[in-house]
């Protein structure tokens, strides 16, 4: 009997002289199973986009714009996609739809990061912390930006046009459009 409390007594001792009480332990495991991550994202036409979170609650992100494109970062707290909107030009392969906006969902709000007529492709970087995206005018323009998700900056951008002869930035891999990419020397690219 003497030994079950000295145990007890032990344990309690430990977690004195730890820093901790049985209420921070609990209240911090509870904390860290209250944190909503992005489980699953989805486009639905003329509804938006199902959000579902790891603690089975979801959210409609209302929109009238045809989504694609849709990613979830690694860190699974921000969800972005590429969306169209009435843009349609008859010179470019007999008429072609480009996506001309780059959304994300973070920290419950919606923010545009790029609205150029030719957006995408696109992608996560830095654990989720950054996206780095192609964005151009129609013609005669190259541009690349890499964002910071926190504060909607833009923290580098590239000119390929006027950098003509410089090698890609490392940010810009994976998101150099095919047609760009065929063109290029392959000490040009990252």
């Amino acid at each position: 009997m003497y030994i079950f409390f000295y145990i007890i007594l032990m344990g309690w001792i430990n977690i004195a002289l730890s820093g901790c009480t049985p209420g921070k332990i609990v209240q911090s495991a509870h904390q860290q199973n209250t944190f909503k991550f992005i489980e699953k994202a989805s486009f639905i036409p003329d509804e938006g986009i199902l959000v579902i979170y790891n603690n089975h609650t979801s959210k409609r992100i209302k929109t009238d714009e045809n989504c694609y494109d849709l990613k979830i970062s690694p860190d699974k707290k921000t969800i972005g996609w590429l969306s169209e909107k009435d843009f349609f030009d008859e010179s470019v392969d007999e008429g072609k739809f480009f996506a001309n906006k780059l959304t994300i969902f973070h920290s419950e709000k919606l923010k545009v990061l790029s609205e150029l007529p030719l957006t995408g492709p696109w992608k996560f970087l830095k654990n989720g912390k950054q996206i780095a995206c192609y964005s151009s005018p129609l013609h005669f323009s190259e541009n690349y930006f890499l964002y910071d998700i926190d504060t909607d900056n833009i923290v580098e951008s590239y000119d390929a046009r006027s950098e003509k002869n410089k090698k890609y930035p490392a940010w810009t891999k994976g998101i150099i459009p095919e047609h760009i990419r065929e063109n290029l020397n392959p000490e040009e690219l990252p």
